[in-house]
């Protein structure tokens, strides 16, 4: 009884903490999940950071720093692996509940409140987004969610600074840049919408404050990654590197959403169609400038998704922030609106709830199974091989994509390049790549290298069999070898 009326008196705080509490739940249920390799990376790049080792000139990834600060902060935090995984995908998680139901209730009230807080909480962990864990979707969402707090709803209300809507910008781009297109037309929708009530000279006037608010924590964290690393490395990862990482044009790409299927299994997309259904009549009811607002950012999370031309299951978590809050507005208005659209409404959170928390019926190890195969089970299978012959101060140099074994072994990496991609053929600066690994090798031999035939480099293979012995094929990956520094008094015991 008391919980009922501490609802009633308190109802947005009492929402927020109990949403809060679900994603506790959901996220401590798979923390134990094998991680996919680019959240392993994050992990192992921002452990190695702290360890006084530079990112991009040493430790090499091909996104900005942003992510990584994130990881390392975790780390100070708490402690390596795990812990620190989990205590970003809590933070992140519920900052971005916090904005969704910020910019719920600038549109549509107590209601859209509760319902943008709700939706966010079920869909925002979803098993066929792979959304449970925090990759770099996550925090991005975050930002996207708060800037829209910070721009929805009547103009006159009060509301964060335009230095402070960009600063969320600026954050933004340093955790991706892909997110541009979605801020960069929100930004252009209140540059029309102030220019139209307060005139152009106030309008240009917020629009500079904005781009200064983000210019500032770009600038100060590129500076000091510039300062750390120098010009060229970062310059190699983040524009030479990337500008070969897409694959066709954006208009081929866009196209390709027609076979979504192909990408997402079908409970994701029923869920995602609910919240598209839902979303039409909550654009029909906002005002003009804030359904302007809405469009933008999912107009600019479709070229966020499409633009890499990957369509990884993870982009698609980028058009979660508009389809939720448009979805919640349509809810909380017909919510309004008689028994029939009460019921209706309450039967589409009902059945996302239900679809949603059967999920978590799931081990782990089957959530990574649906999402990854077999894969990540298999990576952690051999960390736990090669983890009791990894002494403290060892180091491991992993030729493939499977930068968990660092994490889960606690071994040095014996070059900061902790997963192939710059490696490959098809890599734009391989030939650069190929003589900073070749150079970490001969100054600092890893005591064991694990290799997977997937194409290779072939000046990385053949020193390394210049300098290794081949211990046999007992591995649980799809042809791994497993190799030795030749002068290793002993090889490793349950390996041939």
């Amino acid at each position: 009884m008391m919980g009922f009326q501490l609802l009633r008196r308190h109802p947005l705080p009492v929402t927020f903490f109990l949403l809060a509490l679900l994603i506790l739940g959901t996220r401590w249920h798979t923390r134990l999940e094998p991680l996919d390799r680019d959240i392993s990376a994050y992990a192992v790049i921002g452990r190695e950071m702290l360890n006084g080792r530079p990112l991009y000139s040493d430790l090499w990834d091909h996104k900005p720093p942003g992510i990584h600060l994130i990881f390392a902060g975790a780390t100070v935090a708490s402690s390596p692996g795990t812990p620190a995984v989990l205590l970003v995908n809590l933070v992140c998680s519920i900052a971005a509940l916090a904005g969704f139901m910020v910019a719920g209730r600038r549109l549509a009230g107590t209601a859209g409140t509760i319902i943008s807080g709700g939706l966010w909480v079920l869909i925002g962990g979803d098993l066929g987004l792979h959304a449970n864990q925090p990759n770099v979707e996550l925090p991005l969402n975050a930002c996207v969610a708060w800037a829209l707090a910070t721009s929805l709803g009547p103009a006159d209300d009060k509301r964060a600074s335009p230095q402070v809507s960009g600063g969320i910008t600026g954050f933004a781009l340093l955790l991706k840049p892909v997110v541009g297109p979605s801020l960069g037309l929100l930004a252009l929708v209140e540059l029309v919408q102030h220019w139209g009530s307060q005139g152009a000279a106030e309008a240009l006037g917020r629009t500079g404050r904005w781009l200064l608010g983000a210019a500032t924590p770009i600038a100060a964290v590129l500076g000091w990654a510039i300062l750390r690393a120098g010009v060229a490395p970062v310059w190699e990862a983040l524009v030479v590197f990337n500008a070969g990482y897409g694959k066709g044009s954006l208009l081929l790409n866009m196209r390709e959403l027609v076979h979504i299927g192909d990408h997402l299994p079908t409970s994701s997309l029923v869920w995602l169609g609910l919240l598209l259904v839902a979303a039409i009549p909550g654009l029909v009811s906002m005002t003009p400038v804030d359904r302007a607002k809405i469009i933008a950012v999912f107009a600019g999370s479709v070229v966020a998704v499409t633009a890499p031309g990957r369509f990884y299951p993870h982009y698609y978590q980028l058009l979660l922030p508009a389809l939720v809050l448009a979805a919640a507005t349509g809810m909380a208005r017909g919510w309004n609106k008689g028994l029939i659209l009460r019921l209706a409404t309450t039967g589409v959170l009902a059945t996302l709830a239900i679809g949603q928390l059967a999920s978590y019926r799931l081990s782990p190890d089957e959530w990574s199974r649906r999402k990854h195969g077999e894969v990540f089970i298999e990576e952690r299978r051999l960390a736990e091989i090669l983890g009791p012959h990894l002494q403290p101060g060892d180091s491991l140099f992993v030729l493939d994509a499977l930068p968990g074994l660092y994490l889960q072994t606690g071994a040095n990496p014996a070059s900061g390049v902790v997963y192939d991609s710059p490696l490959r053929e098809s890599s734009p600066i391989r030939e650069e790549i190929t003589l900073r690994v070749l150079a970490e090798l001969e100054s600092h031999p890893p005591k064991i290298v694990v290799v997977r035939q997937r194409g290779g480099n072939p000046a990385v293979i053949r020193w390394i069999r210049l300098n290794y012995r081949h211990m046999g094929g007992l591995s649980p990956l799809d042809m791994p070898q497993i190799w030795i520094l030749r002068w290793s008094p002993r090889a490793i015991p349950g390996i041939r």
